[in-house]
């Protein structure tokens, strides 16, 4: 993981009011007058320098000034670099006449005032002549500013465009920070600097900036990321106390408890604050009681500001306030907060009470509960509040510090029951996020010799083996513990996951269906066993596609809905789970950049799941890698991939990975073999898997691939599944025209890139067959290149390979064995010099720097 700094450069504003630029240039081209307003920070400079760049381009002749309150005590103070050096000002006349000449003198046709709400009486007013004259005037203020009527006037009767800069959308303010961290920015961060700047451009260059420096913001797996939380910003903090500054002390008093409690209940406030001082506040901006019931700062970085100026001992004395206030209100939706707050202020809570919110609030606020969990055990909870919080980490899929937690349980001093629940933990670790399933297994068999078996040991003995790659007795052990009416719901659950996992990858979609309302009723149910099973569901339902019907505009549809939230609730691991999925799928349908930035933005995030789907994700990003064309990112990723252990039903899909970097270097003989290597491997009951190493068999027309392919898919119904059937019969005929059929079958699937590799097969065949039709089928292929422009695969990169002669094969192959040019030369009967000139051209042709490359870039070399 790799870590870096933003550039120092300033921001480009044209992206990010590209149409309020070009909306004020207009004007200022036609001669009208504008008024540019917004709140501070909102961008009003930025805009107004480069509107006044573009009208300047156009031949207009501009200045441009900006009022201060300083300048504001002197009559005319704003105007007088107007005014020529010897002119006579010794009265606010002479200097208002200087001024006008100064314009006409210099033949000014645009005048713009940056603050110009700052600009005192007699400025205002010489600004509005100036206009009335024929100078196009350009003012930017501040929205909530007392601004002088003569101005106004330019806009009431003067017929001045007023452009209102709004908040950025999330959308802009995603692009205003990739111009400032020069990098894809991952959605996680941009919605949290968002949320906290509500759009605000100088708050969010501010946060970025900030973040970065104190390394919450990272750079890793070509992504910048949030880790952790965005800081409090100085800079931001006292923009912020302004409004904050100007209220009266119990208007302020108001603001503080509702800034510590992040939003309080109207009646609850009114119980310890004044109308008056609420109302205060509210008109000040500080404070928003338009929702329904509760009052909340009205701004995320005013809170922040509040927050910044509160003594500690104020802090406490407010908590105890807010405390109070709440339990008179028998409000329990703070219950949660309240026990927070009494924690911090040393109050004695029971462990057991502590024991009972962590689990309230497991399923929703994993990070509350472990904080509850960790308070009770300071607190005497003893070893059963440790083991609950092992078990709490393991399923957030935390192994180091769940593993932390185990070890420091004395295992001599447990029950049986204890010393049980501690090993099934440790088993649950191993099996699931640190990929050595064995190693779970061979535990999970120990405590079947000391304790016998029962229902969860398992359920969770059948992940272990469907993780190992043995499918087949998985799915009978889980089958077991679901249809025995013994098992405990916690079980059944668990089985239930395993069970219907299995299905999607043998490929069983009825099957999968057919698990589904049972799977949904347990997982529902047991959410303090299984904190995760719910959002576990939802993904198996959105992966379910790929590994049956291959509909992918269902997966984009089901993972879309969960991308976005996942993404609203904060939860980067299941959002990352989405974005793999995504990613794979845009990549199938050629969208070739979403698939590389879903996966970039998957491979490098944390939280639940992310250390156990590591490997798949990382197999995707190298096939996206190597089909985006970036070869050597597509390498490094490739041989943490090759290094990494894990579990061994996710051999296939890494075998396929590696297969592509062959296919990336041009060896697309050896991408071939590698890929039905990896089908042949996958065990029955994954026929789902297998399917997928065999179609990329299919694609690299290794002669075995489709017969292999239709032999797992024939059973898998939908379009996909018959468009990939017809581009295995075609490439099994070897029939060129079958090929161009197969293709347009494949992209009305939605499957664009396999269309294009497809096309870019019957290209290929046309060409070996000296066909006159190859010019036609080369133009079919390029007007779908088009179509999908960054799709860009090593099966139509092949196409554009400049053929070799034969000599030049023969003498390119003689190389690649290590032999020297004199020995060639003597093998063939020709000059040194005759080697070296078509060895030079062969480099050329090929790609290639020496000798070194030829070996794995020849094999997918074409002869003419």
């Amino acid at each position: 993981m790799s870590e870096q700094l933003p550039p120092a450069g300033r921001f480009v504003p044209a992206p990010i009011r590209s149409a309020e630029i070009q909306q004020i240039a207009e004007a200022i081209r036609a001669g009208r007058s504008v008024l540019i307003a917004g709140v501070a920070g909102i961008g009003k400079t930025v805009t107004l320098a480069a509107a006044l760049t573009e009208a300047a381009a156009s031949g207009r002749r501009t200045a441009a000034l900006t009022a201060t309150s300083a300048m504001a005590v002197i009559p005319l103070g704003a105007l007088m670099s107007l005014i020529e050096d010897d002119a006579d000002v010794a009265t606010p006349v002479e200097r208002a006449l200087a001024v006008h000449r100064g314009v006409i003198d210099r033949q000014l046709d645009v005048l713009a005032i940056d603050d110009a709400h700052l600009l005192d009486s007699a400025s205002a007013g010489v600004v509005h002549q100036l206009a009335a004259s024929g100078v196009t005037i350009v003012l930017a203020v501040r929205s909530g500013s007392r601004v002088h009527d003569a101005l106004i006037l330019l806009v009431k009767d003067g017929g001045a465009l007023r452009c209102e800069l709004q908040p950025l959308t999330i959308d802009e303010a995603s692009r205003f920070a990739q111009r400032q961290l020069d990098g894809e920015v991952d959605a996680g961060l941009v919605r949290a600097v968002h949320g906290r700047s509500r759009g605000n451009p100088l708050a969010i260059g501010a946060l970025i900036r900030e973040s970065v420096a104190r390394h919450s913001v990272v750079y890793s797996e070509g992504i910048w990321r949030l880790r952790g939380f965005l800081p409090m910003v100085d800079e931001l903090v006292e923009l912020m106390r302004m409004p904050v500054d100007r209220l009266s002390s119990p208007a302020l008093d108001a603001v503080e408890l509702v800034a510590l409690a992040d939003g309080l209940p109207l009646h609850v406030l009114l119980d310890v604050a004044e109308d008056r001082a609420i109302d205060e506040a509210e008109l000040a901006g500080v404070l928003d009681v338009s929702g329904p019931g509760e009052v909340r700062v009205g701004h995320p970085l005013i809170g922040d500001a509040v927050l910044a100026m509160l003594p500690t001992v104020r802090r406490r004395t407010q908590l105890v306030r807010l405390i109070a206030a709440l339990e008179r209100s028998g409000d329990l939706v703070h219950e949660v907060a309240v026990a927070r707050w009494s924690i911090e202020l040393g109050r004695e809570i029971p462990p057991a009470r502590l024991r009972e919110l962590a689990e309230l609030v497991l399923a929703s606020d994993p990070g509350t509960s472990e904080f509850f969990l960790r308070a009770a055990i300071d607190r005497g909870a003893g070893p059963d509040g440790a083991v609950r919080l092992a078990e709490v980490l393991a399923h957030q899929y935390r192994p180091e510090d769940c593993l932390s937690v185990l070890d420091s349980i004395d295992l001599d001093a447990l029950s049986p029951k204890q010393v049980l629940a501690v090993q099934m933990t440790r088993a649950y670790l191993l099996i699931m996020p640190t990929q050595r399933s064995d190693d779970g297994l061979a535990l999970l068999d120990d405590l079947r010799e000391q304790f016998g078996s029962f229902p969860m040991l398992e359920a969770l003995s059948s992940t272990g083996l469907w993780r190992s790659g043995r499918p087949k007795e998985a799915g009978d052990i889980a089958s077991e513990v679901v249809d025995h009416s013994a098992s405990p719901p916690d079980a059944v659950a668990h089985a239930l996951l395993t069970s219907a996992t299995l299905r999607i990858y043998d490929g069983d979609e009825e099957g999968f269906a057919e698990h589904l309302p049972r799977l949904e009723h347990f997982t529902a149910r047991e959410r303090a066993s299984l904190p995760e099973g719910e959002d576990a569901m939802l993904l198996l339902a959105a992966i379910a596609p790929l590994y049956t019907t291959l509909d992918l505009a269902r997966v984009r549809q089901l993972c879309a809905a969960g991308y976005a939230h996942e993404l609203a609730a904060g939860d980067d691991g299941t959002r990352a789970q989405y974005a793999m999925i995504l990613g794979r799928a845009a990549l199938i349908a050629g969208d070739t950049d979403h698939g590389v930035r879903f996966l970039s933005e998957a491979v490098g995030a944390r939280g639940v799941w992310c250390t156990s789907s590591l490997p798949l994700t990382r197999s995707y990003l190298v096939q996206a890698l190597v089909i985006a064309g970036r070869q050597e990112d597509a390498e490094t990723l490739g041989e943490l991939l090759a290094a990494e252990p894990r579990s061994r039903y996710l051999y296939p899909e890494a075998e396929v990975a590696l297969a592509s970097l062959l296919a990336g270097r041009g060896d697309l003989r050896g991408a071939g073999e590698r890929a039905v290597a990896a089908a042949r491997s996958v065990p029955d009951g994954l026929q789902g898997i297998a399917a997928v190493a065999w179609y990329e068999g299919v694609r690299y027309n290794h002669p075995d691939a489709p017969a292999g392919f239709l032999g797992v898919v024939a059973d898998m119904p939908g379009p996909a599944r018959d468009a990939q059937r017809s581009h295995a019969r075609a490439v099994l005929a070897r029939d060129p025209r079958v090929l161009e059929s197969a293709a347009g079958e494949l992209l009305a699937a939605g499957l664009g890139g396999y269309a294009l590799d497809a096309m870019a097969g019957a290209v290929r065949l046309l060409k070996a067959r000296h066909s006159t039709d190859a010019t036609r089928a080369l133009e079919r292929l390029r007007f779908l290149q088009a179509q999908f422009p960054n799709y860009n695969s090593p099966l139509v990169r092949e196409l554009d390979r400049p053929a070799l002669t034969a000599r030049e094969s023969e003498i390119a192959r003689l190389a690649s064995f290590g032999n020297s040019d004199r020995e060639i030369a003597a093998f063939l009967s020709i000059t040194v010099r005759t080697v070296e000139t078509h060895l030079f051209r062969v480099y050329g042709k090929l790609g290639v720097r020496g000798r070194a490359e030829l070996a794995s870039v020849l094999t997918g070399s074409r002869q003419a």
